[in-house]
């Protein structure tokens, strides 16, 4: 069985662009995974659009992948109730700083809103697009915006969340960003609080399927539109408190280890009786 939550050609090239398609590096490292997964019985991705991606991409057998939701740590991330933390409203964001997360537009929506003393931003994390995000501060970091950039373990992003109003996702604008639903939103939701994040092919999908709102979403690469979703929501607790318990009930329901255990299960025995 292989676990292709990160690709490594579609890391390189696709999302953080560190090779060209075109050149001989991404060939080989196309070609050498393509290899591997070929030779595993089972590959593992988190959800059926990656699933699509991975079978067109690397042309494998399309009963061969399968969509699994994430695991992630429940014992730490566990759910705790929302209570508003007062006259302010923390917005977090967790992040390892690549294309993908837009950091950057995180970083603009900030900007947009420095002079609200209401709205307060803690980012954690740092990477490849860090530079940018620093650039977009030259002029002086906002006074609301606070950047721890050291390594932060589990158990502290746990708390970090814990102690958040509002959790903000990803806001890229590439290919991957329309089809996966990042780590950082399974840990939202399974603490259960507010989600802002991008409106993207699988969020979509996810909104279809449920008959509350678990999160909300606006448009990748729009900061305007992320300030304004992030006013909304620091101007109504309640609104807050709603968000951030459908975040935990879809978690429960849907993407939840349980869940996971049980379709892996469901496929292992189909796959069997297939042999038989």
């Amino acid at each position: 069985m292989a676990d292709c939550f990160i690709s490594l050609y579609d890391t390189a090239v696709t999302d953080r662009g560190l090779i060209s398609s075109r050149s001989w590096a991404a060939r080989a490292l196309k070609s050498l995974e393509s290899r591997a997964y070929r030779i595993a019985d089972v590959i593992v991705v988190d959800t059926d659009l990656n699933a699509s991606y991975f079978r067109e991409t690397f042309r494998l057998t399309p009963s061969k992948v399968i969509a699994l939701p994430l695991s992630i740590d429940e014992s730490v991330f566990r759910p705790s109730p929302y209570l508003p933390s007062g006259d302010s409203c923390n917005v977090l964001f967790i992040g390892t700083f690549v294309p993908l997360q837009g950091a950057d537009v995180i970083a603009r929506a900030a900007v947009i809103l420095r002079e609200r003393r209401d709205v307060q931003f803690r980012f954690i994390g740092s990477g490849q697009t860090a530079d940018a995000v620093e650039r977009i501060f030259a002029g002086g970091r906002p006074e609301n915006v606070e950047w721890i950039t050291q390594w932060v373990d589990s158990e502290r992003l746990a708390e970090e969340i814990r102690k958040a109003d509002i959790c903000l996702g990803i806001f890229g604008t590439g290919s991957k960003a329309q089809r996966v639903w990042p780590l950082k939103n399974y840990a939202y939701m399974a603490i259960g609080r507010a989600i802002i994040t991008g409106d993207s092919l699988f969020s979509r999908r996810m909104l279809q399927e449920s008959d509350f709102a678990p999160f909300l979403t606006v448009p990748h690469g729009d900061p305007a539109a992320l300030a304004a979703a992030i006013v909304t929501l620091a101007q109504d607790p309640e609104r807050r408190k709603d968000y951030a318990k459908n975040a935990r009930l879809f978690y429960d329901r849907n993407l939840c280890s349980r869940i996971a255990r049980k379709q892996l299960v469901s496929h292992l025995v189909c796959a069997s009786s297939d042999d038989l």
